[in-house]
């Protein structure tokens, strides 16, 4: 541990928590041209590099004990760890960012210390204690608020056929390409195109697969420690490698997939255009990395409760940074619905106090 003041690092966890939140804003505002299966893909290739870079400097500059150790138990465990978070939990999470609004996505998605908590019950052997328990109730309650209360604002885009442009629905966020190439529209801006019974069909569907998939990425993403957590009682801690493994692994299973669809980008975009998505990329790339490194570095620092307590504040962030850059606009019973949600992992979290 540092000489760091405790205040400090928790300020650094608030700032870690930021950097999440603003990555998740600019990887909805990346996901208006390029494919979330090609994007999740992409967005491995410079995260591999950074993280390679900075975790070589902090091992060798002793910032850090984590090693490049590794075992055959640790690396069948880290490969099943990439299979969900990769395959599963951040091919979900790329898919549900283009279909709904950051208010009502990322609360559901922040539950995911709450399926960590039930999935170490089942393979670590782990209590589940009572203020898990409401925890659990609380935020199911505010997830299903947020299902019954999802307005038709948050109506996604309907996906196109390769090669083809992007047919808005009514009310659409973000995501709609303009005619003869121009940048997309944003919602407010976006014309109905569908006949009200239509919309009112799709709605519901598409409600339920914005549900779903934010709810496959959290569990995704709350089985991935428990498995990193086997692995590490394996090799005795945690190393650079297991890092490294996951990236590289998730980047090599992801390239068949964005291989058989034969698609990178949603249209055919303007060189301004792809400027413009290389340096989102690029940006993203480094507040991914700030935050891989840093939470292994606040774990150590202030402890793992009081890190996940924090860093679950990150839609907050996220829902400011897609009120500010994308338009998103919310009403008070989304506001409640997120406030729930978060509340209840705040008071699962709180447990391990």
């Amino acid at each position: 541990m540092s000489g760091a003041p405790f205040w400090f690092w928790v300020l650094i966890a608030f700032g870690v928590a930021a950097a999440w939140g603003f990555t998740v804003v600019l990887n909805k505002r990346t996901l208006q041209y390029v494919d979330p299966f090609a994007l999740n893909m992409i967005m491995r290739v410079p995260t591999i590099v950074l993280l390679a870079i900075v975790a070589s400097i902090l091992t060798v500059t002793g910032a850090w004990d984590l090693g490049f150790d590794m075992t055959w138990p640790a690396f069948g465990y880290i490969t099943l760890s990439a299979v969900v978070t990769w395959l599963i939990a951040f091919n979900s999470y790329y898919l549900v960012l283009r279909l709904g609004q950051l208010g009502v996505v990322t609360p559901i998605m922040a539950t995911d210390p709450l399926f960590t908590a039930v999935f170490a019950v089942i393979l670590l052997g782990s209590g589940l204690g009572t203020l898990v328990i409401i925890g659990l109730v609380v935020s199911t309650g505010g997830v299903v608020l947020l299902s019954h209360w999802m307005e038709a604002s948050s109506s996604p885009t309907i996906e196109p056929p390769v090669g083809g442009d992007a047919v808005p629905a009514t009310g659409l966020e973000g995501a709609a390409a303009a005619p003869d190439g121009a940048a997309p529209l944003r919602g407010r801006d976006t014309p109905a195109v569908m006949a009200s019974a239509t919309v009112g069909k799709s709605a519901a569907r598409l409600r339920a697969e914005v549900i779903g998939l934010a709810l496959v990425a959290a569990a995704g993403w709350g089985l991935g420690p428990v498995v990193i957590e086997m692995a590490t009682r394996s090799l005795g801690g945690a190393s650079v490698t297991m890092m490294l493994q996951s990236q590289g692994m998730g980047l090599l299973m992801l390239l068949p997939i964005v291989w058989r669809r034969h698609r990178i980008a949603v249209r055919r975009l303007l060189r301004s255009e792809r400027r413009l998505v290389v340096r989102l990329i690029l940006v993203t790339s480094v507040l991914e990395m700030i935050f891989a490194v840093f939470y292994y570095i606040l774990i150590d620092e202030i402890g793992a409760v009081l890190t996940v307590l924090i860093i679950a504040s990150s839609p907050v962030f996220a829902i400011l940074g897609g009120m500010w850059l994308l338009g998103e606009r919310y009403g008070w019973k989304l506001a409640i619905g997120a406030i729930v949600t978060i509340a209840g992992v705040a008071i699962a979290t709180l447990q391990g106090m």
